[in-house]
């Protein structure tokens, strides 16, 4: 269960370091530098969720273009890294190509050579629920000699007894690594 996993984690991790970078008015991306206790193995943890837009494009690239440069800022070369998010972005546009150029790969797709066919929507309904078209717009993108093991796709069941009930608007991706 959660509790269970986020005690494990820091059984076996400490926090070294914590940061925000605001990429607009209502954009952040927030990174958390862990230490594994073990072997001093330094992961490092990004999240974000870009400009959401549909038709501004370039915003996000600027914004994926911003973000990796301040995780590169503080990245070592033997660190991990894992940016992780909504990036409101398909495969085949411009911000999606920014991170790739940044030699990130996705965890999916290296899994399973393709992305998801979709990440959004879920059949959530709610007020003020966002409309954008379905697609694939979420990711985990990694970076560090590991082995992705698994990616898979969650979140993608609704409630036994309201199917307009689930945990989010957006799928998940749940990845496991060996390092």
């Amino acid at each position: 269960d959660a509790e269970y996993m986020g005690k494990t984690l820091l059984k076996q991790y400490k926090v070294l370091h914590c940061d925000v970078l605001h990429l607009s008015a209502l954009r952040n991306a927030t990174k958390v530098l862990l230490e594994r206790i073990s072997d001093g193995q330094r992961v490092w943890i990004v999240n974000t969720h870009l400009h959401h837009v549909i038709e501004d494009a370039t915003v996000r690239d600027q914004q994926a273009v911003q973000l990796c440069a301040w995780v590169k800022k503080t990245l070592q070369s033997e660190d991990f890294c894992f940016i992780l998010g909504d990036f409101n972005a398909k495969p085949t546009e411009s911000t999606y190509a920014v991170f790739e150029k940044q030699s990130y790969r996705s965890a999916y797709k290296e899994v399973h050579n393709d992305e998801p066919e979709i990440t959004f929507p879920t059949g959530l309904k709610a007020p003020y629920m966002d409309t954008d078209p379905a697609g694939t717009y979420d990711y985990i993108w990694c970076s560090g000699q590991f082995k992705i093991k698994e990616a898979e796709i969650r979140g993608n069941i609704a409630k036994e007894d309201d199917f307009t009930i689930y945990p989010s608007d957006h799928y998940g991706i749940l990845t496991r690594v060996i390092f």
